[in-house]
């Protein structure tokens, strides 16, 4: 006999307050009734209004404001919100190797390469100013943690360039997460000085807006930081000892 599981009280309305916020019928900005009318609605208890509530609240569907004007109000959608949740529950996944580095390392290696190239074709002097913020001219007088920021900006910032917000989305979250487990790892001088190197590369291909370029140089420096978290994908062990890679003359 098929049978379907009965779901929660709180996790179905949660589901149809969801519902309702995709299809439009509740806008950012509109303050949900009180929990009180909302348990009359729904025919359920007020607890079980303020579990639904909560599960809306951790993913940034909801805002909760104080005071007499307070209430339950729909959050404005934004990359950024998306992207701390995203990278919140990729933690958790990766912690309990429900996703391993290697899972990781492919859906980056599937995005950030082909990103590159649609970088090149569509970004702006904006982009290219911003970019070049995140390069530095001698990367050995930049300390550890600043040479970081400043690689995860020119990712994110490449990003950006692309015009296209779910490859922000999409792509931001799964760097931000492998760049937390490189800090844990202290990469070596010789690997930032190569890391930087390939950055300058990638710039000039998108400034000369040479998508074939881009995403040749994007893939190699992926390859490299893979490369780079060995030996053994799930070891705790890389960024020890640079490991060298053909260098492109472009």
């Amino acid at each position: 006999m098929k049978v379907e599981r009965i779901r929660k009280a709180y996790e179905q309305v949660a589901d149809q307050l969801m519902t309702m916020i995709n299809s439009g019928e509740l806008k950012p900005g509109d303050r949900l009734p009180s929990e009180a009318e909302l348990a009359a609605d729904f025919g359920v208890s007020r607890t079980t209004v303020r579990e639904a509530l909560r599960i809306l609240a951790t993913r940034n569907l909801i805002h909760t404001r104080k005071g007499m004007a307070g209430g339950h109000v729909i959050v404005e959608p934004t990359v950024g919100s998306i992207s701390e949740f995203l990278v919140a529950n990729y933690g958790l996944l990766t912690a309990a190797n429900t996703v391993t580095l290697e899972h990781l390392l492919q859906a980056r290696e599937m995005i950030e390469g082909p990103a590159a190239a649609i970088a090149a074709r569509n970004r702006d002097e904006t982009d290219l100013e911003k970019l070049l913020t995140s390069l530095s001219d001698d990367i050995s007088g930049v300390s550890e943690a600043d040479a970081l920021a400043k690689f995860r900006n020119f990712h994110l910032f490449l990003l950006e360039a692309t015009k296209n917000k779910l490859l922000v989305v999409a792509a931001a979250p799964i760097f931000t997460v492998l760049q937390s487990t490189i800090v844990r790892r202290r990469p070596t001088k010789e690997v930032i000085a190569e890391i930087e190197l390939d950055h300058q590369k990638i710039y000039k291909a998108v400034e000369a807006r040479d998508e074939v370029a881009a995403r040749r140089l994007m893939d190699e420096h992926l390859g490299f930081l893979r490369a780079n978290y060995q030996p053994g994908i799930n070891s705790t062990e890389g960024f020890d000892q640079p490991k060298k890679k053909p260098r492109s003359k472009a």
